[in-house]
């Protein structure tokens, strides 16, 4: 199970680095994405901004979906994310008898200026049904127990610890073509022990736009 989680990790970060990077942006585009409170045994605080351009793209800030890619989108991503001598062919045809084909939803908000990171993303085997485009809240678990329709923080550090996520809520206020916006919260401890007082408390708020490659995107 280890093996796949890591599987489905690194194609939605492929896919969020091809969605956030683009093609042919004609103007660079800039935006703070995400804003994160940490509070209990360590205190933190970060901004994630998004940036687009011809010049300097970044894939670091922002969120991929499958609802905001079309079936030529599709076919660039597979030529983006294949390995040499991998045929793209053979993998697209794949992809598409997939559900989902990538990722139905991810959310990633790294610290502009300082170690911080966020990954948030549906729990395996989660379909279109279970995350709808639209406003929603959403249970967030640890992914050992976690089932289609919950969310998992698969990766969340702070300054030079990484964390372990107990509990958390996701809710969603805009899920569309123009981007998803809203709000989250996680109790976590650090990796390797359950000591209470090393518990930390977390609070974000995002606001990502539909950019880049995705040609469904309302915003360019």
């Amino acid at each position: 199970m280890q093996a796949r989680l890591t599987t489905i990790a690194f194609a939605g970060i492929s896919l969020l680095s091809m969605i956030c990077t683009g093609q042919a942006l004609a103007a660079e585009k800039t935006g703070k994405g995400c804003v994160v409170q940490v509070t209990g045994a360590v205190t933190a605080n970060w901004q994630g901004d998004w940036k687009q351009s011809d010049e300097e793209p970044s894939g670091n800030v922002g969120a991929a979906s499958d609802y905001w890619l079309s079936d030529d989108d599709l076919q660039e991503y597979v030529e983006y994310s294949s390995a040499p001598g991998e045929s793209a062919g053979k993998k697209l045809v794949q992809l598409m008898r997939r559900v989902p084909r990538v990722a139905v939803l991810l959310l990633n908000c790294v610290s502009s200026d300082g170690p911080g990171h966020v990954f948030i993303r549906p729990a395996a085997k989660s379909v279109y049904e279970d995350v709808p485009r639209k406003a929603w809240s959403y249970r967030i678990v640890p992914e050992r127990t976690a089932i289609p329709g919950q969310f998992v923080a698969s990766s969340l550090k702070v300054g030079k610890s990484n964390y372990r996520v107990t509990a958390g809520r996701l809710d969603i206020k805009k899920f569309n073509f123009d981007g998803v916006t809203g709000t989250f919260t996680l109790k976590a401890t650090p990796m390797g022990s359950e000591d209470g007082d090393k518990a930390i408390n977390v609070q974000g708020s995002f606001n990502f736009p539909c950019t880049g490659v995705g040609s469904r995107c309302k915003t360019r």
